[in-house]
């Protein structure tokens, strides 16, 4: 693998990772670790803010909040395909179709936090980013709430 795109993805896995670690991890991950480390969502999306402000171009930075998305939903909701299989009648291929699709969709919110704040810190600086990422991120929180699945 490449070291160079181990190196530009290691922020945003370790934000989506911190990002699933704040949450209670149950089935079938074999962790039930009560509330989740629950101060972890006070930081995890610092990496992800440092590497999407450090991207020279708006693509970059959607890849890496795509990256932090799937390294997040994919553990947070890793329980739909065995749901999906047990209750839903459907084949595991199919249920993994559709958890894919699930993860995707909830990653694209990654995606356009980190280009809010890519773009933020080209036209100001990354100090303003930061500033504004809270606003940006609970816009974002709110958009998914009345978007398709609200």
């Amino acid at each position: 693998m490449n070291p160079l795109f181990l190196k530009s993805t290691a922020l945003p896995i370790a934000s989506g990772l911190l990002m699933a670690l704040s949450f209670p991890l149950g089935p079938p991950l074999g962790f039930n670790n009560g509330d989740g480390w629950w101060p972890l969502a006070w930081v995890c999306l610092s990496p992800l803010m440092l590497a999407a402000t450090r991207s020279s171009r708006p693509a970059g930075a959607i890849l890496h909040g795509l990256i932090a998305g799937v390294a997040a939903f994919g553990l947070l909701i890793s329980w739909i395909d065995p749901f999906l299989i047990r209750w839903a009648k459907v084949t595991a291929p199919e249920a993994l179709a559709i958890t894919l699709l699930l993860v995707l969709y909830a990653a694209v919110y990654f995606s356009l936090f980190a280009l809010a704040l890519q773009i933020v810190g080209r036209r100001w600086c990354a100090s303003g980013a930061f500033l504004l990422a809270p606003a940006i991120w609970t816009g974002l929180e709110w958009l998914r709430s009345v978007l398709f699945t609200g």
